[in-house]
């Protein structure tokens, strides 16, 4: 993987990692008037910026990726 792909990789993961907590916890505890498929949304797409960090740059070190 080249060093830019590894730098978009970690863009769109660290994006969708603070989008997706930063609106789960303003969903949750700001403004709770919001339906509930938001908030279980908002936690959705956090979780998938933190599996895609992992994916691509914890566990491919563990894997003997660069």
């Amino acid at each position: 993987m080249g060093p830019l792909h590894r730098a978009i990789n970690l863009i769109v993961a660290l994006s969708l990692l603070a989008l997706g907590w930063g609106g789960l916890a303003y969903f949750w505890f700001i403004d709770p008037s919001w339906p509930l498929g938001v908030k279980v949304a908002a936690g959705i797409v956090g979780s998938a910026g933190l599996y895609w960090l992992w994916e691509e740059y914890v566990n491919a070190r563990q894997k003997g990726g660069s």
